[in-house]
């Protein structure tokens, strides 16, 4: 699961236009998806916490493409009702 995280994380950061720009993401997005944990547990977070981090981390992650693709379609605005 996390390294499907990083992966999408690369994605959404950097793109994917060849194979050597796809692999670069990825190592990015693992990259910063390790940062992201190992800042957690700098804050001195209990290990049942830092698993929730995690799982919310995750699934925010996961639901970044959706985000995109809603952003991309203006249907997802700040202060603006869509009544279709």
């Amino acid at each position: 699961m996390i390294g499907l995280a990083a992966i999408i994380l690369g994605e959404i950061l950097f793109g994917k236009r060849s194979f050597k720009n796809w692999l670069i993401a990825v190592i990015l997005g693992t990259i910063v998806y390790e940062i992201l944990v190992g800042i957690a547990i700098e804050l001195g977070l209990d290990p049942n916490d830092l698993k929730l981090l995690q799982a919310i981390l995750i699934a925010f992650i996961l639901s970044l493409p959706l985000l995109k693709k809603l952003r991309a379609n203006g249907r997802y605005r700040k202060g603006v009702e869509n009544h279709a």
